[in-house]
């Protein structure tokens, strides 16, 4: 049986893949639903957001780049931004990833015209400090 969409539940540093079989005569694709393009985007400090980013790519059948390797173009481009940062507690008040993502937030992304892209953003950190 085919799988039409996957989805990823992440809990603590697990993650969870669960498929879904198509209806009966619906028509499978290899993009989104509606032909639109679709890229994974993250960084990481330790590789558990690089892990759970491949997860999704698998899960979804999508390249996945580190946020550093990405140029501007490229996310132009695409109508579906999917993206991953370590949500480390680092005690900033700005640019408090630790990571790439700070950069490309602050000094990238101001540049580039995302309005009107799908966004979907997950997370992988250090939530005990968080209490």
């Amino acid at each position: 049986m085919m799988t039409l969409f996957s989805t990823i539940v992440v809990a603590g540093s697990a993650a969870h893949a669960f498929a879904f079989a198509p209806s009966p005569g619906l028509a499978i694709r290899s993009s989104t639903a509606l032909d639109a393009s679709a890229g994974i985007f993250y960084t990481t400090q330790t590789g558990n957001t690089e892990t759970v980013a491949g997860y999704i790519a698998d899960a979804a059948d999508l390249e996945m780049e580190d946020i550093a390797d990405v140029e501007d173009d490229e996310i132009e481009e695409l109508d579906t931004l999917i993206v991953g940062a370590p949500t480390w507690h680092t005690g900033a008040e700005t640019e408090r990833s630790g990571t790439e993502w700070d950069t490309w937030l602050y000094e990238t992304l101001p540049d580039i015209d995302v309005k009107g892209k799908n966004v979907a953003v997950f997370g992988c950190g250090d939530q005990i400090s968080y209490r």
